[in-house]
């Protein structure tokens, strides 16, 4: 959550990635394009690249960047439910948009997040993530990734919404969320080796062999495979400034590397 820009009702847009993200930060109330209810009774905070204030709940750190975004769980007061929302939205008429984000939902009191659309005045749960799903600090964040082929071409709004559950008293239920994405998987460029780059990963898209070049000081750092769900297909640690990648038993798609210490993910194609 590392800068943003705003999304009017008056522009479409097609990739979001280039409008109001990947990374976004300062969600406040007057924040162009977001909106936060971050009153008394309803908390979300920006952090820097540390665990949250409470113990024993939340990430050790931002899943990309230097700051994410997290439900403070034990600044409640008399609410259990806190809202970010995407005020005014016009997506491209292109039905292979998804809404993408990563999450990190750790502590025994975690509560509820939901993910809901307005179209055309009428709110409804598209998503959730109930309850905890990470069982320590340092787990690795899970993206969630959600179709929006039903709203190509439309005016809507996206809402977060975190719910707390158990008591006023329960403040283990920090729930976090970084790198937030509006973007057609299926528009992919084809990888060139760049000298310039923290890592190489080509050639990109091709049938699942892929080679990853790095710097020497890259060498022992753990990297992971998802899919478009979030779930790690694949995982190893870099042995060796050049070395394959080799996915020969993944389904043809789109898929993510990244890579332990890099602030970048790269997107990978099986034809």
């Amino acid at each position: 959550f590392e800068g943003v820009n705003g999304a009017a009702c008056s522009r479409s847009v097609s990739t979001l990635q280039n409008t109001i993200g990947p990374n976004i930060i300062n969600w406040t109330d007057t924040t162009t394009g977001w909106y936060v209810n971050n009153g008394a009774n309803c908390n979300f905070l920006t952090t820097g690249n540390s665990a949250t204030a409470t113990s024993n709940t939340g990430p050790d750190g931002a899943f990309d960047g230097n700051s994410f975004l997290y439900f403070d769980a034990g600044n409640m007061t008399l609410s259990r439910t806190s809202r970010i929302t995407l005020e005014c939205l016009k997506l491209a008429n292109d039905s292979n948009l998804v809404f993408k984000f990563w999450y990190h939902k750790y502590g025994l009191g975690m509560g509820d997040l939901y993910i809901d659309i307005t179209d055309n005045g009428t709110n409804v749960i598209i998503d959730s993530i109930m309850g905890q799903t990470h069982f320590s600090y340092s787990d690795p964040w899970t993206m969630k990734s959600i179709p929006l082929s039903n709203y190509a071409g439309k005016q809507i709004k996206i809402q977060l919404r975190a719910y707390k559950r158990g008591g006023i008293g329960n403040s283990k239920g920090d729930m976090a969320i970084d790198n937030v994405q509006i973007y057609n998987p299926l528009t992919v460029s084809i990888s060139k080796p760049n000298p310039d780059s923290e890592y190489q990963l080509y050639p990109n898209p091709n049938n699942g062999n892929f080679n990853l070049q790095v710097k020497a000081n890259q060498i022992g750092a753990l990297y992971q495979i998802f899919d478009m769900k979030g779930s790690v297909i694949a995982t190893s640690i870099i042995s060796a400034t050049l070395s394959q990648i080799e996915l020969n038993n993944a389904d043809k798609g789109v898929y993510f590397l990244k890579i332990e210490g890099v602030n970048k993910i790269e997107k990978l194609v099986i034809q």
